[in-house]
């Protein structure tokens, strides 16, 4: 949190485990979120791989909602579709563990997709930044399991799905 808090901007989006502290700009109270919730352990499986989407998804779709004044039902329709996104993508990522790489490799589609809905973006520019957010993916497994870098993976989907979706 400190060093999201160090890197300024405008302040627009709350950060769930420190209600009495600064607002943060959206990408980075999504960021801390995700990295705390993960931290946490408050995170969920897709059963069709078993990789934790609702983390970057649930911290993306509610900063980009406090920001934008998005409604409950929007935020409910953003999640939705996020996990449909992701899930429809990481079928087609197999093989993606065997090769190294992290869950959140393929959970990075969900922040990008809900945080498209949120923002209205068409088709189109939701394309694009799928395509940004593919080439933006990243995330070692050996790098998840012996250190910090799991919950850094939570984070680092979050922002740069935002970041792709601006």
């Amino acid at each position: 949190k400190d060093m999201a808090v160090s890197l300024g901007g405008s302040a627009r989006a709350s950060i769930w485990f420190d209600q009495a502290g600064p607002k943060l700009p959206v990408v980075y109270a999504a960021q801390v979120n995700a990295v705390m919730s993960d931290a946490a352990a408050s995170d969920d499986s897709d059963l069709r791989t078993i990789v934790h989407c609702g983390t970057p998804l649930v911290a993306t779709a509610l900063a980009a909602a406090e920001h934008h004044g998005g409604t409950g039902e929007e935020v409910l329709a953003a999640i939705v579709i996020g996990y449909e996104a992701s899930g429809r993508i990481i079928d087609a990522m197999t093989g993606f563990r065997e090769r190294g790489f992290h869950g959140s490799q393929a959970a990075i589609f969900s922040a990008t997709v809900a945080a498209a809905r949120l923002l209205h973006l068409d088709a189109e520019q939701t394309t694009h930044a799928i395509a940004l957010t593919a080439t933006s993916s990243s995330g070692l497994a050996k790098a998840a399991n012996t250190s910090v870098a799991r919950e850094y993976h939570a984070g680092m989907a979050t922002m740069a799905g935002i970041q792709a979706v601006r």
